[in-house]
């Protein structure tokens, strides 16, 4: 059982289908897209798993909270959590990008990772797993603001390794090929 979030399209989607294909059933958080989302929940439903959309803003604490929430009583239990939604405005310059736009991409890119974990680590026993695209963690021109929140988020893994060390949390994190996070001791 998987709760994927931004799993309505691109890398999210890729995510969902594959793990429909190796048995899983898929919970998919997404923003509104919701003609992506059912194109996706019949591409699961076609490998004859089940799929539970939820529409929200990852940004959003509270939704955040509920989506882990609604994935373990609809399914009794939540084995995978893939944090995979983020947004990321390129700008041409620095001066660009407005602190509304910053917090903005900082409640999506990096909250709501820390709030899904936190809600899911008080309920589920085993196995976390987190996406994340380069375009969110390399500062290229015009990516810079999406890039810290992803920075950021190499902070919070390290401290959840240590932190969750005791509670048989195995921590795993995506981009080249699944890696299992440093033991900081």
């Amino acid at each position: 059982m998987a709760l994927i979030t931004g799993g309505d399209s691109g890398i999210g989607r890729s995510v969902a289908v594959h793990f429909a294909r190796e048995g899983a059933d898929v919970a998919i958080a997404y923003l509104e897209e919701h003609a992506d989302a059912q194109e996706t929940k019949g591409l699961v439903e076609e490998e004859s798993r089940r799929c539970l959309l939820l529409s929200g803003d990852v940004g959003r604490e509270t939704f955040c909270r509920e989506i882990v929430d609604a994935t373990a009583r609809h399914f009794g239990r939540l084995d995978l959590l893939v944090n995979n939604a983020g947004e990321q405005h390129v700008r041409s310059e620095f001066r660009q990008v407005s602190s509304e736009q910053m917090e903005k991409t900082f409640r999506t890119n990096f909250f709501a990772y820390f709030c899904t974990v936190q809600e899911r680590a008080d309920r589920c026993a085993e196995a976390s797993l987190t996406a994340a695209g380069r375009g969110r963690r390399d500062a290229r021109p015009g990516t810079g603001a999406a890039a810290h929140p992803s920075s950021s988020l190499s902070a919070v893994r390290r401290f959840r390794a240590v932190s969750l060390s005791d509670a048989n949390v195995k921590h795993l994190r995506g981009g080249r090929g699944l890696r299992k996070e440093p033991e900081l001791t």
